[in-house]
């Protein structure tokens, strides 16, 4: 059963893999080091969020806002969990907390 949560700090390992092995995934948008990432996740942390089955992360989302605008970063589903509607789900629940 996939589990939707919001992003620590220590889903960087995972997330990056996932990022690393997401075709189009531009990893020069972000500093993607640990400490940039927790960056990110420390000003924005009710918009980061991780989608996971069994303790391994499928999905990823970093919504971050300016106090006007609100921006998607990498946002990647592992392809054998594509076309399920989890991207979509990420997607939706960083839009809800946008407002």
């Amino acid at each position: 059963m996939v589990e939707f949560r919001k992003m620590t700090i220590n889903d960087y390992e995972q997330a990056f893999a996932l990022w690393e092995r997401t075709p189009g995934m531009n990893l020069q948008s972000l500093n993607n080091t640990r400490v940039g990432i927790k960056s990110v996740i420390d000003r924005n942390s009710n918009f980061c969020f991780v989608a996971e089955e069994q303790g391994i992360i499928i999905a990823t989302i970093l919504g971050a806002t300016d106090g006007r605008k609100g921006y998607f970063y990498h946002v990647a589903v592992a392809e054998n969990y594509q076309r399920q509607q989890i991207g979509k789900k990420l997607i939706l629940r960083v839009l809800e907390e946008f407002k």
